[in-house]
């Protein structure tokens, strides 16, 4: 073999590598992204779960802000609160004294979060709700919130949950 062959030979061959690479490049951050969006579909999936059942066995909604509702299960006061600087939403139990009982992070790296109430659907036979005045009138929660991580240091959107809309089971109309 030549000099010129050997050159062309390596060449060649530090081409092959390169494209090799770059597809183990892509092929891994495919896959790192995948497996993020079925960790967090997940995750959300659990915690929507909760909080239905949760807000289904509520008698009412006590307290609501944007990003923070107060429904009254049992004796119990349960807030939810989505904490913008920590990017979690948190649950807080507390009893009739006003002692916490429990607290619970549900959702870490959410972007947002937010709850609104709603009345009972109209009475001329059609499906739409209404927005309630008070939390006393509310009969149906929706929640929503985005979340996103970081993967090799890009920031990857991932919307889990768009809108979820739970009916107060144990609320009297």
């Amino acid at each position: 073999m030549t000099l010129a062959e050997v050159v062309v030979a390596l060449g060649v061959a530090g081409l092959v590598a390169a494209v090799i690479a770059s597809f183990g490049v892509f092929f891994a951050r495919s896959l790192a992204t995948v497996m993020n969006h079925i960790e967090v579909a997940t995750q959300s999936r659990l915690a929507l779960d909760t909080v239905s059942r949760e807000v289904r066995r509520a008698s009412s909604v006590t307290g609501i802000v944007t990003d923070s509702i107060t429904l009254q299960v049992g004796s119990n006061r349960v807030t939810y609160a989505y904490n913008s600087e920590e990017r979690t939403l948190t649950r807080v139990e507390r009893d009739t004294l006003g002692i916490v009982q429990d607290t619970r992070v549900f959702l870490r790296e959410c972007d947002s979060a937010s709850f609104e109430i709603y009345q009972r659907n109209a009475t001329n036979a059609t499906y739409d709700i209404y927005p309630v005045a008070s939390a006393v009138d509310a009969k149906i929660v929706r929640l929503r919130w985005s979340m996103s991580r970081k993967i090799y240091g890009q920031k990857q959107s991932v919307e889990t949950v768009s809108s979820a809309r739970i009916v107060i089971r144990k609320k009297s109309t």
